[in-house]
């Protein structure tokens, strides 16, 4: 398995790498243009997504062709594991935030800096906690946990 998440590579594709999402979207904070806001958001939210995402795949757990977005957050939720279950909620939330951010252009809320900062936190705090360092004990854990939960569904 691996204590690491591999960051660009799963398996022998290459991957573009999720972190230059994230630093996409902290240039755009910067620009002072609704539209830039709103990407940046919506840019923070898919490389967390693809940072869990990865982090799933690498540790070898099924993610489905249908509803792959919530199949993130929900394995992540029930991992068993206290960080990753609060990537999970944070995911959740990230994700009300971008479909706000990206459907509701009436909405001006999003746009305003402490929304703005959350958001990028939030993405931050996700990353963090799926490319942390874990023991090969813990990965599997991990993914026994999301196994053993997923498995509640099979009939």
């Amino acid at each position: 398995m691996g204590s690491k998440l591999d960051m660009c590579n799963c398996g022998s594709k290459k991957l573009m790498d999720f972190m230059d999402f994230s630093e996409l979207a902290d240039e755009l904070e910067l620009v002072n243009k609704s539209s830039a806001k709103r990407t940046a958001i919506s840019r923070w939210y898919y490389a967390s997504y693809h940072a869990s995402y990865q982090f799933l795949e690498n540790i070898g757990i099924n993610i489905p062709k249908k509803k792959q977005h919530k199949a993130v957050m929900v394995r992540l939720i029930n991992s068993g594991n206290t960080e990753l279950r609060r990537a999970g909620n944070k995911f959740k939330e990230l994700q009300e935030y971008r479909i706000r951010a990206d459907y509701h252009l009436e909405d001006p809320n999003i746009e305003k800096k402490g929304r703005i900062k959350k958001s990028k936190a939030r993405s931050k705090s996700i990353i963090d906690y799926v490319i942390k360092d874990r023991t090969d004990v813990e990965l599997k854990a991990i993914k026994n946990n999301i196994n053993n939960y997923l498995s509640t569904f099979k009939t």
